[in-house]
């Protein structure tokens, strides 16, 4: 098969079907927060940080499935050899799920490998951003705000934009 013409598919597919869906699904973006730490109250106030930030987005739902964007945080006490804490790293990775692309399997393939490709591409993501922060509480605080409204403006704010024309163009108004 023509690999020009499977990129023509699949850019076809994007804007007309899974964006549509997307147009349908209404206007709110669900999002899943998980945070790994051994320290239970930095993963508390770390999970409080993200939330408190997402749920200030006028048209964001806090969820733990089917999420549109998944934020992963690992977060580690950074101490000396003396064991005096001298702040905290965190790894923050913003990702999408890259979604169904059984449409664009050939047809030559068997239904089993169909399956199985569908299965492996159900779980995977695209990463949207990846930020390595350090610092103590207060500073990370500040550092995931602006995490947070970086993804708001390099990322929800076009798909909004994109949403609204899609509602446009097929006639329905905001939900």
């Amino acid at each position: 098969m023509n690999v020009r013409f499977l990129v023509v598919c699949a850019l076809l597919h994007v804007l007309f079907f899974h964006q549509s869906t997307l147009a349908q699904e209404g206007s709110r973006f669900r999002i899943s927060v998980d945070v790994s730490c051994d320290d239970q109250a930095l993963k508390s106030q770390l999970t409080s940080f993200v939330n408190r930030e997402l749920r200030a987005l006028r048209d964001v739902d806090i969820v733990t499935t089917n999420a549109n964007y998944k934020v992963q945080i690992v977060a580690i006490a950074v101490t000396l050899r003396n064991g005096n804490n001298v702040g905290n790293a965190v790894s923050l990775v913003i990702s999408s799920p890259i979604g169904d692309w059984n449409w664009a399997l050939s047809n030559t393939l068997s239904p089993e490998s169909k399956k199985a490709i569908a299965a492996m591409l159900a779980s995977q993501y695209s990463l949207d951003d990846h930020r390595l922060l350090v610092g103590a509480v207060d500073g990370l605080q500040q550092q995931i705000t602006q995490v947070i409204v970086d993804f708001d403006a390099t990322t929800l704010e076009p798909s909004r934009k994109f949403r609204q024309i899609l509602r446009d163009a097929q006639g329905t108004k905001k939900q």
